[in-house]
């Protein structure tokens, strides 16, 4: 069982980061690990911590099982985290949420230019293979 904002981690295979924190309460169960930070920690600042490279990285490292690693949640609660004043993690928080933001919205602009070049070159090759752009001189060499 789990209550909305706490944090979901993936044991199985953990190197593909699956960290999310959950959106309403709801139950867990198989290869799926929940944290409830104490109250030292704000959950957006463990989110991020268990979402870094380096954690992640940490965590693989001692997965066990070669065709399906895990990790232990032992392990992954006996890591030793410092953790800073809870203004500061706020901080931290802060300056994250407004950077990821910022990354989101430039993924979001590329996807949509992507999205309009595939559309683009769709039509170009339509108008030129239906004859509505004439393309001379440059099929001479054929």
């Amino acid at each position: 069982m789990y209550l909305k904002m706490e944090i979901l981690f993936g044991k199985l295979r953990p190197y593909l980061a699956k960290v999310h924190k959950a959106i309403k309460d709801g139950i867990a169960f198989g290869d799926l690990l929940v944290f409830r930070p104490k109250k030292i920690l704000h959950n957006q600042f463990v989110f991020y911590i268990m979402s870094s490279y380096r954690f992640i990285h940490y965590v693989n490292s001692s997965t066990y099982g070669t065709k399906m690693p895990r990790v232990s949640p032992d392990y992954i609660r006996n890591i030793f985290i410092p953790i800073p004043p809870r203004d500061e993690q706020i901080q931290i928080i802060n300056y994250l949420d407004k950077k990821t933001t910022q990354i989101d919205k430039a993924i979001k602009l590329q996807e949509e230019q992507i999205k309009k070049l595939k559309e683009y070159k769709t039509s170009l090759i339509d108008s030129v293979v239906t004859g509505k752009i004439l393309i001379k001189g440059e099929l001479d060499a054929y």
